[in-house]
């Protein structure tokens, strides 16, 4: 039988359950509220009856732990008290007033972070805008704006907070960048060949990809996929036919085990401003026992909040034990609006029109990247289309020369094209969607080097793009 997960409920055996069963059902009935009594599942809200010195329940208001934890959950998801009350109807998960005063009983405790161990922090705004479907004089909108905080502790644990040594305080807000210039070009230099590389396991992997697809001994220009589209116009792929390959093979994955995730204590402003984002960093660093636990510790968030922390740490020594780091999300979404915008009249019309985006509207979002699963989506197309298409002129010229494809043969043979359009596409298919690919593939992959050999190789496009915050970060 299955236990609560809190280990202190009572477990009926098989056994047990047999006899409990045998008794008849008045004294049945009573067995089973004195134990739900007991174990804390039975309200304190139960009408009863005396009556020849025997006790029977009119209504027994039972509340069990996994069904109040699923109105809890339908609470924070509609934050509807009808919701909740139909699905109380049918379930033992309490009522709207008892959800309600669990939740704000347990919300005057607060949340106690551990003292040991290194600790990564995050934080993200959550907003609620209320609506109003009246038209009204100087009418405002009512917003519910509050701070999420959210606590990382590694796995295994380490201890390098603890020093003050490592505090960037020491090493990175009171120093003079022309005084290190020297290494920081190292660190660039590094990166840069670290892309070449992972371009290269890329194109590779393409062009053996390629090669499969041609015919045996044909040396025209059609391959086996263009004569499949040719003879099969309207055939279906089914979910067998397709190949399930891994998308990100050439990097490699640094997986090892899962961190520890704790939710911190959530903070009743918008950091959106100076004043609201020191609060919240003040609210950290308290929050996470510094000086008096930990030495220093890291701090992530988005592009503003990181922009306007910067610019508040580098005025207020208090501050300077937090090292703040980009949200990889916002990064990552920036980097793709970015390169809809450059390859957009050359390339991305054209196949925005054929992945079904034909109205004004429907462009337009598409270009803005609105929606961003569909941008990814939308750019490993192009990535994987048009690198291939990028590709087959080379595979074509070494069948007819028979000799074998490779990467270094692959840019050997670009020095040799004239064409500008081929050689702008070029770099924008095999530089800067090449690097969006791989910043995704590096965040799956838990991959710190793809991760900065990829924002290094794409931060120039920040600077032809309105993408003023990023071009600071």
């Amino acid at each position: 039988m299955p236990v609560c997960s809190c280990k202190q409920h009572l477990q009926f055996a098989e056994s047990e359950t047999f006899k409990v069963y045998r008794i008849a059902s008045k004294k049945f009935k009573a067995a089973v509220v004195d134990s739900l009594v007991q174990n804390g599942h039975l309200s304190n809200r139960p009408s009863c009856n005396i009556n020849k010195n025997k006790q029977y329940f009119k209504q027994i208001n039972v509340i069990m732990p996994f069904s109040f934890s699923v109105n809890l959950l339908i609470y924070y998801i509609s934050n509807s008290k009808t919701v909740c009350n139909h699905y109380s109807a049918a379930h033992p998960a309490g009522s709207y007033s008892s959800l309600i005063n669990w939740i704000e009983e347990h919300s005057t405790l607060p949340i106690i972070i551990p003292s040991k161990h290194d600790i990564i922090t995050f934080f993200d705004n959550n907003q609620v805008l209320a609506r109003n479907w009246r038209v009204r004089y100087d009418a405002k909108a009512i917003l519910s704006v509050i701070t999420t905080i959210i606590h990382i502790f590694q796995n295994p644990c380490t201890d390098l907070q603890i020093k003050n040594e490592f505090s960037p305080r020491n090493w990175f807000y009171n120093i003079e960048i022309s005084e290190h210039v020297s290494a920081l070009m190292n660190v660039f230099n590094f990166y840069e060949e670290k892309f070449r590389s992972l371009r290269e396991k890329f194109i590779k992997n393409r062009l053996a990809i390629i090669c499969s697809q041609q015919h045996p001994g044909l040396t025209s220009t059609e391959d086996a996929l263009s004569s499949l589209l040719v003879n099969n116009k309207k055939m279906k792929f089914s979910e067998k036919s397709k190949n399930k390959i891994d998308a990100y093979c050439f990097i490699d994955h640094h997986h090892k085990n899962a961190p520890k995730i704790q939710m911190g204590n959530p903070i009743s402003v918008n950091p959106c401003s100076y004043e609201s984002v020191e609060v919240v960093l003040s609210s950290i660093k308290a929050e996470v026992g510094i000086p008096e636990n930990r030495k220093w510790t890291l701090v992530g968030c988005d592009g503003l909040p990181f922009l306007l922390s910067h610019r508040i740490i580098k005025h207020s020594e208090d501050l300077q034990d937090l090292l703040i780091l980009p949200g990889l999300g916002h990064f990552e979404i920036n980097m793709c609006k970015a390169l809809i915008k450059l390859v957009w009249q050359a390339l991305g019309v054209d196949l925005a029109k054929l992945l079904g985006y034909r109205s004004p509207k429907a462009l337009q979002a598409c270009l803005d990247g609105n929606d961003h699963h569909k941008a990814m989506q939308f750019l490993e197309i192009l990535l994987l289309g048009t690198g291939d298409e990028l590709l087959y002129p080379y595979v074509k010229d070494c069948f007819e020369k028979e000799t074998v494809p490779s990467t270094n043969g692959y840019f050997t043979w670009c020095k040799n094209v004239v064409d500008p359009n081929y050689k702008f596409i070029m770099e924008c298919i095999f530089t800067y969607a090449l690097a969006v690919y791989l910043f995704r593939a590096g965040v799956r992959r838990n991959n710190s080097d793809a991760i900065m050999a990829s924002r290094i190789k794409f931060c120039p496009l920040y600077f032809g793009v309105s993408k003023t915050n990023y071009q600071q970060i």
